[in-house]
């Protein structure tokens, strides 16, 4: 826990898991009570997203391991995976504003896929980084920080949303991963040390 690569995996978990629990359990109340579904499109359709995640976290490791393939570094390779879903979460902020349930749907598809690309390398950096025998004390810690970051956020999710509305909490949740980003540039170092080329 003294280790600066076990914070900055801890704060990015902490900071961006977050979006991932408002998914999660918050995702069908929204449907109904903004965007008019009924409980039979909720059952039809609320499933999308969670599709969506899926097929992003069998993505986001194939494409992290297809830049190790080509000799990439295997952090870097993780960071350019992560990067690119970072930049594509701020789309959550239309989905407040836009009166299409169709489009409101599909950039939450784009934001659950992005997501779990984002966490399927976040959660992979563990065991790049650090020895086997310490992995699963490491992975415990950092799991922590996406629990606490959990219980905090589903707090500050009812307040943001009785003061002020659905709307914020989307604009607030576009940005966290890019800050998480932020963190991990800022704390983490390359420890892993090796190209797995050839």
């Amino acid at each position: 826990i003294g280790q600066r690569n076990t914070w900055g995996l801890l704060l990015a978990r902490f900071v961006s898991d977050p979006v991932w629990w408002f998914y999660l359990f918050w995702l069908p109340r929204y449907l109904a009570e903004r965007k008019g579904f009924t409980m039979v499109e909720i059952g039809m359709l609320a499933w999308l997203p969670y599709l969506a995640a899926d097929l992003g976290s069998v993505a986001g490791g194939l494409a992290s391991g297809h830049l190790i393939k080509r000799g990439w570094r295997v952090v870097r390779a993780r960071y350019a995976v992560m990067l690119l879903c970072a930049l594509l979460m701020p789309v959550s902020t239309i989905i407040g504003f836009t009166p299409s349930r169709a489009l409101a749907l599909s950039l939450i598809c784009v934001v659950t896929f992005c997501h779990m690309g984002w966490k399927t390398n976040l959660v992979t950096l563990t065991n790049d980084l650090y020895p086997t025998e310490v992995v699963g004390s490491v992975s415990g810690i950092v799991a922590f920080g996406s629990g606490l970051g959990g219980i905090l956020f589903a707090h500050l999710t009812g307040i943001i949303v009785e003061s002020f509305s659905y709307d914020a909490l989307f604009g607030v949740m576009g940005f966290l991963h890019p800050v998480a980003f932020l963190l991990l540039c800022r704390l983490l170092r390359d420890t892993a040390g090796v190209s797995t080329s050839g």
